[in-house]
């Protein structure tokens, strides 16, 4: 839109000097890979191996088969936080592992 302040802002930006980076400081590490576009597919969740461990477990979008574009790991992390939580609460010291598994 059109205004006094895009005008002024539009000219500040014009002042300030564009210099093009050295090779150098474009990749300034050695094991830097630059920016890929890769294209999103489906997955089937079915067709992954679930597997546990004791020490580990994911939440949000690492746990879930999706789109990272769809911004609902903050949602999905919060409702998995709440029902491990509750398989915590409910767990059997003889098979904490399995119940807890089985339940989240």
């Amino acid at each position: 839109p059109e205004s006094e302040m895009t005008d002024v802002l539009l000219e500040l930006w014009d002042l300030a000097p564009k210099a093009v980076p050295k090779e150098s400081q474009t990749y300034p590490f050695k094991t830097y890979n630059p920016i890929q576009l890769r294209k999103v597919r489906d997955i089937n969740p079915l067709t992954i191996n679930s597997w546990t461990s004791s020490r580990v477990t994911l939440i949000g979008n690492a746990a879930h088969a999706m789109s990272p574009l769809l911004g609902l790991g903050t949602t999905h992390a919060i409702q998995d936080a709440e029902a491990l939580s509750q398989a915590l609460l409910n767990y059997s010291p003889e098979n904490y592992i399995s119940y807890i598994v089985k339940i989240y």
